[in-house]
């Protein structure tokens, strides 16, 4: 962890990201406070203590990671998407579950959170977001808080 000051505010970085192709992608927070980060273009997730350090690695059998959530009844289950996307043929051949959803059990469960609506975009937009956000008509957006709902 490494704080800096920036623009009148303390910026943290809580990972620096090995240099190279890919990198973190999609995030969660497990119970114990711990961040599970996928690392796109290097066929792994990364869960990261709280004060930055690597404390593991689930290798798989895809290179694309995207993003991971915790589900199952009791948020047991650190559920993995993937991409496919810009692949070669070889590199499909290669990996055939590019693209799938993954369930892992790695022994810990989501921190608990609250799903808070902030709006549902109307046709046209919605003067919350930023002029280059796009999203369609109907689409529900949501802040995600920690703690007990």
């Amino acid at each position: 962890v490494n704080d800096t000051f920036e623009g009148g505010r303390v910026r943290r970085v809580f990972v620096q990201a090995d240099p190279g192709h890919g990198g973190p992608d999609g995030m969660t927070v497990d119970a114990e406070g711990f961040v599970w980060s996928c690392q796109f273009d290097r066929w792994c997730v990364n869960r990261y203590a709280p004060d930055g350090k690597l404390d593991r690695v689930l290798k798989l059998p895809v290179a694309r990671p995207t993003s991971v959530m915790f589900g199952g009844p009791k948020l047991e289950t650190l559920y993995i998407t993937t991409a496919s996307m810009d692949l070669t043929r070889e590199q499909l051949d290669a990996q055939p579950a590019a693209g799938d959803l993954f369930a892992v059990e790695p022994g810990v469960g989501e921190a608990p959170a609250r799903i808070l609506p902030i709006g549902t975009v109307r046709a046209g937009g919605a003067d919350f977001l930023p002029a280059a956000a796009s999203f369609p008509a109907g689409t529900m957006l949501f802040v995600v808080r920690g703690g007990a709902p």
